[in-house]
């Protein structure tokens, strides 16, 4: 509905790493296109591959308590969300995230007064600045991901391992939920939060 299915025949080199570089490129995803170069490829899901997934990812031994409240709380300012959210959705190279949505799906509607991209900003607002009006499990919700496992070495480097019987070295890239990006990457521009990292970045 919103994005043109990717013509397989229109780039046809040997390297398959290649031809999806050139169809991100005609698309005008440059970024997606360096990053598809510069990879060396996605793991496929077998029991190989989850088991590694799985160890670099244990189970905590105990549920997460977050510490408590001490203090005031950074709050993220409507407009600087909405400038952000603007933004993005004009970079059509931004992946979607683990719920299937990009901030370019929003594009034909962020010039839109009091619709639906106005009500997501005041929405993501919310949920930064009043959280506690949201259920737990929305927590949960916004927190969670999709795991991509990557290889780590070349294609020559990888036989070899395997013929040692050895285990594939995977990089897991996390797909987060937009609402988290966007509401953190808003929250880490206040001038709080910037202030609280000029005084690590002292500290170490």
């Amino acid at each position: 509905m919103f994005q043109e299915r990717e013509s397989n025949d229109l780039f046809s080199t040997p390297d398959d790493t290649v031809n999806a570089a050139l169809r991100r490129v005609l698309k005008g995803q440059e970024r997606k296109a360096l990053r598809a170069l510069s990879s060396n490829g996605v793991a496929p899901v077998d029991a190989r591959v989850l088991d590694v997934m799985r160890k670099l990812h244990p189970p905590r031994d105990a549920p997460l308590k977050l510490p408590p409240v001490t203090g005031p709380q950074i709050a993220v300012d409507e407009e600087a969300v909405r400038e952000r959210l603007f933004a993005d959705a004009a970079d059509h190279s931004m992946s979607k995230d683990v719920y299937g949505w990009a901030p370019w799906l929003l594009c034909p509607w962020r010039n839109e007064v009091n619709g639906f991209f106005s009500v997501l900003v005041k929405f993501s607002c919310l949920i930064v600045n009043q959280p506690r009006l949201f259920p737990d499990v929305c927590g949960s919700l916004l927190a969670s991901g999709a795991l991509t496992p990557l290889y780590k070495f070349p294609l020559a480097q990888r036989l070899a391992q395997e013929q040692a019987g050895l285990p594939p070295k995977l990089r897991p890239i996390n797909s987060g939920s937009l609402l988290c990006t966007l509401g953190l990457g808003c929250a880490l521009k206040t001038a709080a939060a910037e202030r609280a990292a000029a005084a690590s970045s002292h500290t170490n």
